[in-house]
This record gives C-alpha cells, structure tokens and sequence, in this order.
C-alpha cells in the first residue's frame, strides 16, 4: 500500500504550465558518454569508403521517422499522436482516472488514455517499477511505469512506458529512446510522414 500512500498525491498533484512546456524538450535527463576519436591523416580513403557503404546499409534498414507522428498503442488498437524525442530515454503517456488495483498479491493499476479526437481506451497494466525523473528547473518526480505494445510505421514492440499528466501538451505520448534504438532514423523537418500498420498486430 505504500505506492497507494506516497507515490500517488505526487502523481496527481503535478501542475503543469501548458504555455512554458508546449515547446520544452522533456528529457530523463540521463546523459551518455561519447567518445571522441582524432582523424588520422594516414587513413585508407578505400577504407572510409567501405565504411560509409556499412553506415548507408545501416540506415536504409532503419524506418525514417518524423519529429512527430500517429503510433498506436495495445491493447486496443487506439491511435495517438506522438512526439519523437531522443532527448528522453522511456516512453511517457498521458493518463487518467487511475486506480491501484492487487492481483495475486502484486500491485497493477488501472487507467483510461483518450486521444485527441476523443476516443478511450482502457488498461489494467502491472506495474513494473516506480521512475524516477528528473525534469527542468531540477524538478525530480516519481512515475509508475508499465509495459504497452506500440507500433510506429511497421514496427511493433512492448516497451516501458511512464503514466504521467500530459494533459497541457501537444502530444499525449512521448517516444523515448528506449524504444527508438536500432529501428528508427528522425528526421526533424517531417511530421505525421508514416501512418501506423504492423503486419503482426493486424493478422491478430
């Protein structure tokens, strides 16, 4: 019950600013190190060749993705509009009416998501473990974090996706690096480019 207690007035009782975040980038802010490399001048051009060929294969096995885009989400099979944000790290939904619920002894909970044209969808999830984020203005949050099965273009995984109050911004879903890594390429100059349509979820 200790989730129930503590974790769920913080849950609730975040305010958001829906004109000061409308344009923010929302980030875990979880940095990776990377790795500086010098150009020897005594390099193969041949060499640099080959691996550019690697690097363009690469890529054109990788789906091309706007800045934002329609996903949808399972179960259910509603459509969202998403942002497309390699500056965070997990998936992040906007939910309501939510409800811990106990099954066998562990702890799930219950919640509704609706799109923007008003469509509902509703979800009793597991909860796979409780967030911590750390937004602008060094605000730290907890979040309870389940699993949900997204498709983007033609690719369908389940991934981990935090419940929190989007309800001031443009996007009711957040699409994090976690899911992103190794499928997609962004490109920020396009929006709303692919449509959702997962041969595996649809034969279902």
């Amino acid at each position: 019950m200790k989730i129930l207690f503590i974790l769920f007035p913080v849950f609730f009782l975040n305010t958001l600013h829906a004109e000061e975040y409308k344009q923010s980038v929302e980030s875990s802010q979880e940095y990776e190190d990377f790795e500086i490399s010098e150009i020897d001048p005594h390099s193969d051009t041949k060499s640099e060749n080959n691996g550019d060929k690697i690097i363009n294969n690469v890529a054109s096995a990788k789906e091309l993705v706007g800045r934002g885009e329609k996903v949808r989400i399972y179960p259910g099979g509603i459509v969202l509009k998403a942002k497309i944000d390699t500056g965070a790290k997990t998936s992040s939904i906007h939910v309501t009416s939510t409800e811990l619920i106990f099954r066998n002894g562990e702890e799930w909970i219950r919640f509704t998501v609706t799109n923007l044209e008003g469509e509902t969808a509703h979800f009793e999830k597991k909860i796979q473990r409780i967030s911590t984020v750390k937004r602008h203005h060094d605000e730290v949050q907890k979040r309870i974090v389940v699993l949900l099965g997204i498709c983007l273009g033609t690719t369908y995984r389940e991934t981990e996706v935090n419940l929190f109050d989007r309800g001031g911004l443009n996007y009711p879903l957040l699409i994090g690096r976690q899911f992103m890594s190794g499928f997609f390429i962004v490109d920020p100059a396009q929006v709303f480019s692919i449509k959702p349509d997962c041969k595996e979820m649809s034969e279902k």
